[in-house]
């Protein structure tokens, strides 16, 4: 069930993000965007050609609880995203920053220059 793998690449994601593991973060994206173009293609084609019901009684709820589930997951992975691109840009301004200096600085274009870089450089955004 491609939700089911869904549910499972987020939480490894998820755990991925928790430990700074790029990498890990990097994969799990990688894979959700396939899960995703996979469940739009399922829907978007002639759906009384592809859709199979379930033979359980209560396949409808079944079916409910796992895109609440998603729904839930993909919420906490979007919070847990820009909680640490927050941190990323805070990080980013404390290296950019003066260290104490409350005047203009000396290497103004430096500063600048390292500003732009800062922003452009974000492993958290996916």
């Amino acid at each position: 069930m491609l939700l089911g793998e869904l549910e499972s690449s987020l939480q490894a994601s998820q755990k991925a993000l928790l430990c700074c593991d790029m990498a890990g973060v990097e994969r799990g994206t990688e894979e959700q965007i396939r899960l995703r173009e996979s469940l739009a293609s399922l829907w978007t084609s002639d759906s009384s050609a592809t859709f199979v019901p379930l033979s359980e009684p209560n396949s409808a709820a079944l079916l409910r609880a796992a895109q609440s589930r998603v729904l839930h997951l993909g919420r906490v992975q979007l919070a847990l995203l820009a909680r640490a691109q927050q941190s990323v840009r805070i990080l980013a301004n404390l290296l950019a920053g003066t260290a104490g200096d409350y005047g203009p600085s000396r290497n103004a274009g430096a500063v600048s220059s390292s500003r732009s870089e800062a922003k452009e450089i974000n492993p958290c955004r996916a």
